[in-house]
């Protein structure tokens, strides 16, 4: 099977409000933007080590093939289960 997923990065603001006790990592859940259809996601919550970045990040990726963009739409998460830690990744 193929999957395809889309990106969505949610605002600082956003990432800066999440409870302290959240630990970065990767998360699973279910996920909404624009039409109300719901579906599979994986959320990235951290730092990115791969790219060193020095500010939090939420990266939710949505796994479904979108007919086009949903920029500026509302997007909801729902996270269910954590799965790991973030790592740092040699190669692909």
């Amino acid at each position: 099977n193929i999957y395809f997923c889309c990106l969505a990065n949610f605002p600082e603001q956003v990432v800066d409000n999440l409870p302290a006790d959240v630990s970065a990592g990767i998360y699973y859940g279910w996920a909404s933007a624009g039409s109300g259809d719901v579906y599979k996601m994986v959320v990235s919550i951290g730092w990115n080590p791969c790219y060193k970045n020095t500010k939090k990040s939420n990266e939710t990726h949505i796994i479904h093939t979108f007919k086009e963009n949903f920029y500026g739409e509302i997007l909801h998460v729902a996270i269910v289960g954590y799965l790991r830690p973030e790592k740092n990744f040699d190669s692909l």
